[in-house]
């Protein structure tokens, strides 16, 4: 399905201009939508800033966007450059035209009351306006993502969030109109994710995974957001990273007493062997980021060479399947009886054969979550926070967590390299 600078805006088709909606609204919207596409299309082809493509959607998905802009990066050719540069003044020009255009409709809303008003839809008035242009999937993703990310804000207790005020005062619209258009971003990116992994699964057929099972796993949360069961989409995702060979970063909040102790950053190379350790690592392309915290069960701190070769002989496998299945598979309170087991209800269990061995597994891989100190209880070896993709991590700060899948925690991630000691093992 083509996508269009109109499949960006909240607002119906119908509705009604000026009579619900103001031209200089919808004008500002579009400047809006077209300023932070220009925006993305810097930050993703030239900058190569990958962690600005880390939205905060509510659910807890994090870890299929980490791979979709994965994905997306290792995708540019060296000609991209060249097109997107292209792409770029098209952009501009046409910014400036909405600019001239913006301040033309403001007047015509300031005197609207002199003058009687033509009555279009929103969807003529776009199509009439020649900004309408069509967006490629990749840009689709690129957009709602970056603005999903530049307004998010880690609330007191810890939480993300969207900074619906900084939205307000940028575009100039109610607190009512930036919750929508936030919510319509979200919606729209749970899609686009729940779509990415549906074909991935196409993609990777020895994870033993039904297309038809996932789906009739697939649910809407409270604020109407597309949403897979954790464990399921994992699985999917690990074994297609192993395909792919991608590089995997586990960034290691060491803590005390809930105190800060020090930070691991280690390296790894995936395979259909596993994964192996990658020593004294200098990153040049992106990485997958798996970063997590582990708390000392005592006031002893467990030296470093001890604690990494305690990773090590767990695997990064185990640890990230059981973090997948201990944690909530769902988000929200609509889908919480199914939160801890998304297999519970019969009639799923009863249409698909596969449904019980995934439903044994599942529940195995939580119990050992329990037992390796995965868990958010007893987060004693390595419990996940957030995944997300980025580049030259030593060289920055990601302190802005979004769809963090333990939202409770209050840490940072600033991060230093960590010279690595352990002779590369597989997995």
């Amino acid at each position: 399905m083509k996508t269009h600078l109109s499949n960006l805006l909240p607002q119906s088709p119908d509705t009604q201009i000026p009579t619900h909606l103001k031209y200089s609204d919808v004008m500002l919207l579009i400047e809006f939508t077209v300023a932070n596409l220009i925006r993305a299309i810097n930050a993703f082809y030239f900058e190569h800033t990958l962690h600005l493509f880390d939205p905060h959607v509510g659910e807890t998905s994090c870890q299929i966007r980490a791979y979709q802009v994965l994905r997306f990066a290792k995708s540019i050719k060296s000609e991209d450059s060249i097109l997107m540069r292209v792409r770029l003044k098209f952009l501009h020009e046409i910014m400036e035209l909405i600019q001239v255009d913006t301040v033309h409709y403001q007047k015509i809303d300031h005197s609207r009351r002199e003058v009687e008003p033509t009555i279009k839809t929103l969807g003529k008035f776009i199509k009439e306006s020649g900004y309408n242009f069509e967006l490629s999937n990749i840009e689709n993703f690129l957009v709602q993502s970056y603005i999903l990310t530049y307004y998010k804000k880690i609330t007191a207790n810890g939480d993300p969030s969207i900074d619906i005020n900084k939205i307000m005062q940028d575009i100039k619209i109610s607190k009512s109109a930036a919750k929508r258009l936030t919510r319509f971003y979200q919606i729209n990116l749970s899609n686009i994710s729940c779509n990415f992994i549906s074909s991935l699964l196409q993609e990777t057929p020895e994870v033993n995974i039904n297309l038809d099972f996932l789906n009739a796993l697939k649910y809407a949360d409270d604020d109407g957001r597309s949403v897979f069961p954790c464990y399921l989409v994992m699985k999917v995702l690990w074994q297609h990273m192993k395909k792919n060979k991608c590089i995997i970063l586990l960034s290691i909040t060491r803590k005390r007493n809930n105190r800060i102790i020090d930070k691991l950053n280690l390296y790894f190379q995936l395979s259909n062997n596993g994964a192996t350790l990658i020593e004294n690592f200098q990153p040049k392309e992106a990485s997958y980021i798996i970063d997590g915290i582990m708390e000392c069960s005592s006031n002893v701190l467990e030296n470093r060479l001890d604690y990494i070769i305690r990773v090590l002989k767990t695997g990064i496998e185990k640890i990230i399947l059981s973090n997948m299945a201990i944690h909530p598979q769902y988000s929200g309170k609509k889908l919480s009886a199914l939160s801890n087991d998304p297999f519970a209800l019969d009639s799923i269990i009863a249409q698909f054969k596969e449904s019980m061995q995934l439903k044994n597994d599942f529940l195995y891989w939580r119990n050992e979550a329990k037992k390796l100190g995965c868990g958010i209880q007893n987060p004693t070896l390595f419990y996940i926070v957030h995944m997300f993709c980025g580049k030259n991590i030593i060289n920055n700060q990601y302190d802005l967590y979004s769809d963090t899948l333990f939202v409770n925690d209050t840490t940072t991630s600033s991060h230093f390299e960590d010279k690595q000691t352990s002779t590369p093992l597989y997995l």
